[in-house]
């Protein structure tokens, strides 16, 4: 079997999982959590060895990462901090389809993924202050998306895959073939 057909298959296989994933936040929220972070972290470098154009991959990363909101914010349901999820997962929400729309990936730093770490830091620290949970969140989130969309720090997948994505023009690869 060839590596591009290897791979098509782990990305098939991750597709799937970063879908059915969500359902596990009912029973086992910080497992989804991480999951779902490792899942996340990867799935560019599958896409960007298929030699997939950037928008491909961030339309179907960004829908998925919208999936997986939505049972975040379906966790908080009935919690004094339900409201808050919902503004969260709105204004990210936003960004997200604007990204998508606009094919800018600078959008997601005016637009961080805040949601995501509010759900982590309230299942940490479930009895400190929300406006503590939230500044921590907040701080956190920006550092994050300045990671990912501005450095271009994908260092999980560099450490799993020993090689950098190089999305160039973001509409174009600059992978020359896939890696042997």
């Amino acid at each position: 079997m060839s590596k591009r057909k290897i791979i098509k298959i782990i990305l098939t296989v991750v597709l799937l999982l970063r879908f059915f994933l969500p359902f596990l936040i009912f029973s086992k929220p910080l497992l989804a959590l991480f999951l779902s972070l490792i899942l996340d972290s990867i799935d560019g470098q599958l896409f960007y060895f298929l030699k997939f154009r950037w928008d491909q991959y961030n339309t179907v990363d960004k829908l998925l990462d919208f999936w997986w909101y939505l049972f975040i914010v379906f966790f908080f349901w009935g919690k004094t901090t339900f409201p808050i999820a919902v503004i969260l997962f709105t204004y990210r929400s936003i960004g997200q389809f604007y990204g998508i729309l606009a094919k800018r990936e600078e959008v997601y730093l005016f637009f961080p993924n805040i949601l995501e770490w509010f759900f982590f830091a309230t299942l940490i620290f479930s009895k400190a202050p929300i406006i503590l949970l939230l500044a921590i969140s907040i701080l956190w989130s920006l550092f994050v998306e300045w990671l990912i969309h501005k450095s271009n720090a994908h260092i999980l997948s560099r450490y799993l895959f020993h090689d950098e994505i190089l999305w160039k023009d973001k509409r174009k690869l600059t992978s020359e073939k896939l890696p042997t």
